[in-house]
């Protein structure tokens, strides 16, 4: 396939996914794409012809016959969400029975600079405390308790 066709097929696509999409689109940005797709210049109304076109990894660039040009430009970025979910038992007139926490915490340790894992139970029904702590990076375990609540208390 041809730049020009190719161009033209690209701009008819990305109208065709904002028809199911919630995608905020200017107008001058609509406009522009609407007549890629009709295979007219944007800039000046003339008849779409792509005469070159040169790409690197993070720009594509296509020079029309009329002298006008676009370059479209690829820009990515990395986004990390972590979760964590906790939740407390409660018994009427006893108060909290079990604690439990699981999930992503910070870290004010320069060692775990992207954070940790926490897995921790508290039972005090069952005088347990449990607790593992492990190295987002590298899955390795940096801190384990496993004892009784009452022993855990007097630290």
């Amino acid at each position: 396939m041809d730049r020009t066709r190719e161009l033209i097929e690209n701009a008819k696509k990305q109208i065709e996914l904002w028809k199911y999409s919630n995608c905020k689109i200017t107008d001058e940005y609509r406009n522009f794409m609407l007549k890629l797709a009709s295979g007219i210049c944007p800039f000046c109304g003339s008849e779409l012809l792509v005469i070159n076109y040169e790409t690197t990894p993070q720009e594509d660039c296509y020079k029309y016959a009329c002298g006008h040009s676009l370059s479209k430009l690829t820009l990515s970025d990395t986004v990390n969400i972590q979760e964590s979910v906790g939740m407390k038992l409660k018994r009427k007139g006893f108060g909290m029975l079990k604690r439990t926490f699981s999930g992503f915490k910070s870290s004010g340790d320069s060692k775990f600079t992207k954070g940790v894992n926490v897995e921790m139970t508290i039972d005090r029904e069952h005088n347990e405390y449990h607790q593992v702590i492990t190295d987002i990076n590298t899955g390795e375990v940096t801190h384990e308790e496993h004892e009784t609540l009452t022993e855990h208390s007097k630290k």
